[in-house]
């Protein structure tokens, strides 16, 4: 429901002065976020330090909090 919520309020933002805000959000899991998910979520803080290799050696943006 938040990736719904901030779909909506991005469209205030658009022809905005105001930046919209960065969306940050803790999580377990930070294996299963790809780069379309960066639509949704800025900034991961995950707690199991478990990850996916992808063929493009890509790795989310996040934070290992412990």
């Amino acid at each position: 429901m938040t990736f719904l919520l901030m779909d909506e309020i991005r469209k205030y933002y658009q022809h905005s002065a105001v930046d919209m805000p960065q969306r940050h959000y803790l999580n377990r899991f930070v294996r299963d976020f790809r780069q379309w998910t960066e639509k949704y979520v800025d900034h991961m803080h995950y707690t199991v330090p478990l990850s996916c290799a992808t063929g493009d050696n890509y790795k989310f943006p996040g934070e290992y909090i412990g």
